[in-house]
């Protein structure tokens, strides 16, 4: 048996072919593209569908055999990204994406309009309403600025629960693909009705939202005339979809046993030198790392916890009973790919000291390896867009320090790597504080985990070992795909295991240094972020 996972993130979707072992038969990827205007961001889910449906094509007519033996469908997407359908399912509305703060003002309001409505949406949703560009944010703003869009609006859905309501007709949402739109009781995994308290303190239209199903439930099955013309079986399932943060906890291992470190055989790329943990109350956990757009560092707990002071989070587990932690640290990959593209000469071309090179991965492993840890003294802030993780600053922003006539390009690109591994290092105590374990293993997963130097930084910089997961950039379709097929047998998704390719273990010399460097790092963010307010008022 077979089933298709699905993944959309912030710039391609990505689809696996994948079996009850994990193996991957068949991928394929599809761009998206976003809109800047001012401060609306938005995707086209129209286009997002149609890349879907002819990434879906493309994989049965080139494995007829296995395809016909796909039985189920996952899917996992961005989430804080809503668009509207009407009753009979057309587009309504622009995607708006989760970089969209068009709605944070609406929010705030809400706590005016509401003595309690801090404390309430804490305690039972785990958020305050402050926007940051969250669905509710997106659900008032539709509702408030945009009445024309909302009347012709019958429902405002996520994008994983948008992909299946055009695979199976049917529009409806779960408290785990809804966890943005904050208004849900999250204490409980597994509920199936919203929050009645938190939809009248937000003043969001009842009628406007998902029916909720349950978490690990099936959506529907997708209607002969669509199997047909995508090349399917007839009976595919679709399962319950969830964020890519939920998928990525399955795919790092996370939500399996509490995540013990175990001997997984995996081919040790560095010396074998100790990695230190701090004291914290347990040891020989694994937490979770995914990197694409931005970094999510990701944990599990048992009950819902949240730790404001830094921003880290618990949502619902699409598993009932089980909440998986979330601390962001906001643009991370994709400040990599915006420095290449400013310091790639014009055409699009690498410079003469790479000649042939192809890709951008290519470009960075090339800059890691002529380059030298510390970057020369260059240090990278990596708030292109705003901080999240352990400090949420919207008016902050990203540079470089240290910028000389004797520096490199390839020295800038490390640094840029080197930046977004000390917004992690800063973030990782908070993380372990909220589990209350001390994390010795990082799982490494996304598309910066193509990169060995990356992984081999990140080592470094936050004094843990790092695994590296094989197709890291498939692994959210990989896990989403695993788990529906999980499911459809009655298995426990739980157990899904992904395999490992390679591990690299922190050199010691370089962490001191880069223990240094941590110190000004964090300084600077506060420097920093006095200058960018103070020229975002001019």
């Amino acid at each position: 048996m077979h089933a298709i996972g699905i993944d959309v993130g912030s710039t391609n979707l990505k689809l696996v072919l994948v079996d009850e072992t994990g193996q991957i038969h068949a991928s394929t990827s599809r761009p998206l593209t976003t809109r800047h205007e001012g401060a609306a961001v938005t995707q086209d889910a129209e286009q997002i569908w149609i890349g879907v449906r002819d990434a879906i094509q493309e994989i049965t007519d080139t494995h007829p055999d296995r395809a016909r033996s796909i039985v189920t469908i996952g899917v996992c997407s961005q989430y804080s990204s809503i668009v509207g359908v009407d009753a009979q399912g057309a587009v309504t509305s622009q995607l708006l994406m989760y970089l969209d703060h068009r709605g944070d003002d609406l929010c705030w309001s809400v706590m005016e309009r509401h003595e309690q409505a801090f404390e309430v949406f804490v305690e039972r949703h785990g958020i305050p309403p402050i926007g940051g560009g969250l669905s509710l944010a997106h659900l008032l703003h539709l509702q408030t600025e945009q009445p024309l869009i909302h009347e012709q609006t019958a429902t405002y859905l996520e994008v994983m629960d948008f992909i299946n309501l055009r695979l199976t007709g049917r529009a409806v949402a779960t408290q785990c693909t809804m966890f943005a739109s904050q208004l849900c009781d999250n204490r409980v995994v597994g509920i199936t009705e919203y929050d009645s308290d938190l939809v009248a303190m937000a003043g969001v239209d009842p009628n406007k939202l998902p029916v909720l199903i349950g978490v690990d439930d099936i959506v529907g099955q997708v209607p002969a005339h669509l199997a047909e013309q995508l090349g399917l079986p007839t009976a595919v399932s679709v399962r319950a979809g969830m964020n890519d943060t939920q998928a990525g906890a399955f795919a790092t291992g996370v939500l399996q046993g509490r995540g013990q470190v175990s001997d997984s055989g995996v081919n040790s790329a560095v010396s074998d030198s100790a990695v230190s943990t701090s004291t914290v109350s347990k040891k020989g956990r694994q937490c979770g790392l995914m990197i694409g757009t931005t970094a999510v560092l990701v944990d599990e707990l048992d009950g819902h916890r949240v730790d404001l002071d830094h921003e880290v989070l618990a949502m619902p587990a699409p598993v009932p009973g089980r909440q998986v932690v979330m601390a962001e640290n906001g643009i991370s990959g994709a400040a990599v790919e915006h420095t290449l593209n400013l310091l790639r000469p014009q055409g699009g071309r690498t410079d003469s000291e790479t000649p042939g090179r192809q890709g951008q991965f290519d470009e960075l492993e090339w800059a890691l390896t002529q380059s030298q840890p510390g970057s020369d003294g260059l240090l990278f802030l990596p708030w292109l867009a705003g901080s999240m993780s352990p400090r949420a600053e919207t008016a902050q922003r990203g540079g470089f320090i240290g910028l000389s006539l004797s520096t490199t390009r390839e020295s800038m690109l490390r640094s840029v790597v080197e930046g977004t591994a000390h917004n992690l290092r800063w973030l990782l105590p908070a993380v372990e504080g909220l589990t209350r374990t001390t994390c010795e293993e990082i799982v490494f997963g996304g598309g910066a985990a193509r990169s060995a130097g990356w992984a081999q930084v990140l080592a470094d910089v936050l004094n843990r070992r790092v695994c590296v997961l094989a197709d890291p950039e498939l692994a959210a379709a990989t896990a989403v795909g695993m788990v529906a097929l999980c499911r459809s047998q009655g298995e426990d998704p739980t157990e899904l295991r992904l395999e490992q390719a390679a591990s690299y273990t922190p050199r010691s010399e370089y962490h001191e240094m880069y223990e240094r460097s941590q110190i000004q790092f964090q300084a600077a963010f506060t420097n920093h972020l006095s200058i960018c307010e103070a020229l975002s008022h001019e």
